[in-house]
């Protein structure tokens, strides 16, 4: 019994020694786990801010757009294309979908969003985008729609052209003279190069209905898409009311018969109303004959 005493204080001693081992063994390892994890975070926060600026010269190009004031970036946007009055940006998204016009539910199915920002983006900086290798059809469609709706500083109509447009509608039997006078409305509310690009653009809009048996897009589904987009609101029944007319009667408001054939030649399409001069006069002589 003698000597069991101090076995007990020397096995007490030992797993003091142990524990006192294991706790420092615990806080250097939690330190370093927490050093890892402070790493960890250093790095994802790095990768995250490289995605977003694009990296090296990815975020030399983030700068530079920053550094564009609204007047170029609006200059930008209106660069002139081949068409006289019609904007590159216009012409060339124009020109894809042409090719893709029985693509169903064109304009009301929605794109990838990074796509359609890559693509504005890219004219908002005075560049082309090239839409060769591009295979979503409804991004730049979305695109289309986005550059009226959202990239131009101001809408293309105006309230008033609307009410006033309705105002001067053909009633009952359509006749000319109605249709001259609307088409005069324009000309006072736009100047030459936006009525260059509006009739490019409705040309283009009208031979999509045309195909609506294929895209299901007709021009009142049409209007609901690009009446908030020329007009820049949501909220302007008489905008969508107008936008349908100007797509549904385009061949008789610009005296284009033949829109059906395709985009046409020079100028802003094949209709005959821009071919240098205004129209206005151009049938002055006050007939107001019944169309056929």
């Amino acid at each position: 019994g003698g000597g069991a005493f101090p076995d007990f204080i020397i096995g007490t001693d030992i797993f003091n020694w142990l524990i006192d081992d294991v706790w420092i063994f615990v806080v250097i390892g939690g330190g370093a786990l927490c050093l890892l994890l402070l790493l960890a975070a250093v790095v994802c926060c790095c990768c995250c801010c490289r995605r977003r600026g694009g990296g090296g010269d990815g975020g030399d190009e983030m700068k530079r757009r920053k550094q564009l004031s609204p007047e170029v970036v609006q200059a930008n946007l209106r660069q002139q294309g081949l068409k006289e009055g019609v904007p590159l940006c216009v012409e060339s998204m124009v020109a894809y979908l042409e090719k893709r016009i029985d693509t169903p539910g064109i304009f009301r199915e929605s794109g990838g969003a990074a796509l359609v920002d890559e693509i504005l983006d890219t004219y908002e900086q005075g560049d082309d985008y090239d839409f060769d290798e591009c295979n979503d059809v409804h991004a730049v469609a979305v695109a289309l729609k986005t550059y009226y709706k959202k990239r131009l500083a101001a809408p293309v109509l105006s309230e008033e052209f609307a009410d006033e447009f309705k105002a001067a509608a053909p009633r009952g039997k359509a006749r000319k003279k109605e249709y001259r006078r609307q088409y005069e409305l324009l000309e006072r509310h736009l100047d030459d190069d936006r009525l260059h690009e509006l009739q490019f653009l409705l040309r283009f809009l009208h031979r999509v209905s045309l195909r609506q048996q294929y895209n299901k897009m007709t021009p009142g589904n049409l209007s609901i898409v690009f009446g908030p987009a020329l007009f820049q609101s949501a909220f302007l029944l008489s905008g969508n009311d107008a936008v349908l007319q100007l797509i549904r009667d385009y061949p008789l408001l610009f005296d284009d018969p033949d829109v059906e054939h395709g985009l046409g030649g020079g100028g802003s399409g094949s209709g005959k109303h821009h071919s240098g001069t205004r129209r206005r006069g151009a049938r002055g002589d006050g007939a107001d004959d019944e169309l056929g």
